[in-house]
């Protein structure tokens, strides 16, 4: 194979992997074709525009530095992935702890199974990403990792790991925080039931006033604090695409 094509083989690799990963290209409803050959179309432009990748000989150094481009692509996206799906997980968190877990619903996006909650968390989330423009700015600092390091390099890789690891820790941290506010207010409730309990054993006040309390007071309570969910999520997806760029010189 010529040194163009193996060149091209390596950032289609890297590229067409992080593509794949990013959220929105993974969509359901998108057409295959359109992340394919944005892909593609990506890859041309970046092999043309860098110097052909030095690798020895033969088969093999190919093989592994294209498993190396696949494995820093599928870290990359599923970092950003990752901070994406934190509104989604605080979601799932309150419709549980609300009793509002038992209606799942299929996500037709995603083909998913998840709360209502949580499907609506997660197509707020989706909208944010895509009306910051950051799938094209995703694209931009994949484009210009290649001269921090070139195709078949290794070390981006290795560095990629640990920071996809710090990302997904972040994720379920931030998924806990954003639920805090009707965590709380839930928590509030069943002291008030459990006390009510106690005052008249009689009225079985959990099945009574209980779950219809949780259920109105958290849906009330997410709608009050969506506002700020949504700008705690979007400064965290921003916050992991920056990091991003930063770690990769961009």
């Amino acid at each position: 194979m010529t040194a163009l094509v193996v060149t091209w083989l390596l950032v289609f690799g890297r590229v067409g992997t992080l593509v794949t990963a990013l959220p929105v290209f993974s969509l359901v409803g998108l057409p295959r074709w359109v992340g394919a050959l944005l892909a593609l179309g990506a890859s041309l432009l970046v092999t043309l525009s860098i110097p052909p990748a030095a690798l020895g000989d033969g088969i093999a150094p190919v093989v592994i530095g294209m498993m190396g481009e696949v494995f820093a692509g599928a870290t990359m996206g599923l970092g950003v992935a990752a901070a994406f799906a934190a509104l989604a997980l605080g979601g799932e968190i309150v419709a549980m702890q609300a009793g509002m877990s038992f209606s799942m619903i299929l996500d037709p996006l995603t083909r998913s199974t998840e709360s209502a909650l949580a499907v609506f968390a997660s197509w707020i989330a989706g909208l944010v990403f895509v009306l910051l423009g950051l799938p094209g700015r995703c694209l931009e600092i994949v484009a210009a990792s290649f001269t921090a390091a070139p195709p078949g390099s290794a070390a981006l890789a290795i560095g990629d790991a640990h920071w996809a690891t710090e990302v997904l820790t972040g994720c379920t941290v931030l998924g806990v925080q954003l639920a805090g506010p009707v965590l709380a207010l839930i928590f509030m409730v069943h002291v008030f039931v459990a006390l009510l309990s106690k005052l008249a054993p009689k009225m079985q006040a959990f099945f009574s006033i209980g779950m219809t309390l949780t259920s109105g007071l958290g849906v009330a309570m997410l709608g009050v604090s969506l506002p700020w969910l949504v700008a705690v999520h979007t400064a965290a997806v921003v916050d992991a695409v920056d990091t991003l760029a930063h770690r990769l010189g961009r």
